[in-house]
């Protein structure tokens, strides 16, 4: 998790298309190193957060969990926790029987709301409490290049994998 990794578009939509699975041949890479990249195994699970506000409107992917990143980083001072990212991770990821999971995190253009809830999990998950957690579980933690803005542009109109697009705010 010491670099952050990337998602095509392409890879995303076979993905959706194999049952929110990895089908074989995907891989997560870095913008910084080509030559480091991720191997995702055939038949993971993959899991697509999708970080925009108030601007989740006029389609999203389909069978993404939306979760603004205000509030998903948003501190709980009652409890002293960041008990969104908690929940988040009991759910989605303690939650799951799967062994190896894929969480795609996006915002509109995948430069700022994404890439940071991508890093703030990535740390979340280096604490000591979830050691036996990234023991147990390959976690992959991957942003999808160019957002969701390239996304509707691709795969807008498909609703097999987009929902609510509305041509009025993207035509």
């Amino acid at each position: 998790m010491n670099s952050l990794k990337y998602i095509k578009a392409q890879d995303l939509y076979k993905c959706i298309k194999n049952g929110y699975k990895t089908p074989s041949n995907i891989k997560g890479y870095s913008k910084t190193d080509p030559t480091s990249t991720v191997d995702i195994g055939e038949g993971e699970d993959v899991i697509i957060v999708d970080m925009r506000g108030e601007d989740f409107i006029g389609g999203h992917i389909k069978g993404c969990i939306n979760i603004p990143y205000s509030e998903f980083r948003r501190y709980d001072s009652e409890k002293g926790d960041y008990i969104n990212i908690y929940n988040f991770v009991k759910n989605n990821i303690i939650a799951r029987e799967s062994k190896n999971i894929n969480i795609i995190f996006h915002c509109a253009m995948s430069q700022q709301r994404g890439p940071s809830a991508a890093l703030v999990l990535s740390r979340f998950l280096q604490e000591e409490d979830y050691e036996n957690l990234i023991n147990e579980k390959n976690i992959n933690i991957m942003v999808l290049y160019k957002g969701f803005i390239n996304w509707q542009q691709e795969y807008g109109k498909d609703e097999d994998v987009t929902e609510g697009y509305s041509n009025f705010i993207w035509g």
